[in-house]
């Protein structure tokens, strides 16, 4: 039984070792997201400030607006891609760690096993 305990401890690890990771590659392009973000801001805000006529400001609104639902879709792609990574490789680290677990037990017959 204990074999059974050191196995589940060591299978959670690993699972949770793999989601940490996955959280720090989630992590990261939320601060780049943040960082482009924000210098972009500052350039649209330069723009509306030196445009000579509303029409120029209206056309940087709608300019912005259509780079902003096409940077919305691929942040999210990517996220989903992060995500779907991440739980490939806890699936995966689980099913090894359990794996090299019971291999001892592949060759223990059922037979002695009352019904």
């Amino acid at each position: 039984m204990p074999h059974l305990i050191d196995a589940s401890f060591d299978v959670a690890y690993n699972c949770i070792s793999e989601a940490f990771a996955g959280f720090e590659a989630l992590v990261q392009p939320n601060n780049q997201t943040i960082r482009t973000s924000l210098s972009e801001q500052r350039a649209v805000a330069d723009a509306a400030l030196s445009a000579e006529t509303f029409s120029e400001v209206i056309d940087l609104s709608t300019w912005q607006l259509s780079a902003a639902v096409t940077k919305t879709f691929a942040y999210w792609r990517h996220v989903e891609y992060i995500s779907v990574q991440m739980g490939i490789h806890v699936v995966s680290a689980a099913h090894e760690r359990l794996k090299s677990r019971f291999r001892p037990w592949q060759g223990v017959s059922t037979s002695r096993i009352p019904a």
